[in-house]
């Protein structure tokens, strides 16, 4: 599972993605940085902002609540966020989200769709959270 922002964000220098999650932590040492894009070929609009600042004492379902208000999704619509190729359930503190996946860079990669991809273990590398 791709998002072509993820991808080309990832291009950057591993300095400059470090100093820059850097410089935002110092400065908001109670939120944690998250880079946000949509799956490739998904049937969704891209988010005109992709970086976030979350609060580390919310959970995932009041993140997700604050991207479906900016993707304008009907509610008959379901989200799904793929956070290291596992899925969260909702009432899982960003905190907890952000110790388990940060990356080296010190952002989590979080890529969304409209469609989840359930079935066995390793189908797509997708993983269900046990």
């Amino acid at each position: 599972m791709s998002s072509s922002y993820i991808t080309q964000f990832k291009k950057q220098s591993l300095e400059k993605r470090t100093e820059m999650s850097s410089t935002v932590l110092k400065k908001y040492p109670d939120r944690c940085t998250i880079i946000v894009g949509k799956r490739d070929g998904d049937d969704l609009k891209e988010l005109d902002k992709k970086k976030y600042i979350c609060p580390l004492d919310i959970n995932l379902a009041q993140f997700t609540y604050a991207i479906r208000k900016k993707l304008t999704l009907k509610p008959e619509k379901a989200l799904f966020f793929f956070i290291n190729n596992k899925i969260y359930q909702g009432n899982t503190m960003m905190s907890e989200i952000y110790r388990e996946n940060k990356e080296q860079d010190g952002f989590v990669y979080v890529i969304y769709c409209l469609e989840s991809t359930f079935g066995a273990e390793g189908v797509e590398g997708v993983k269900t959270r046990k």
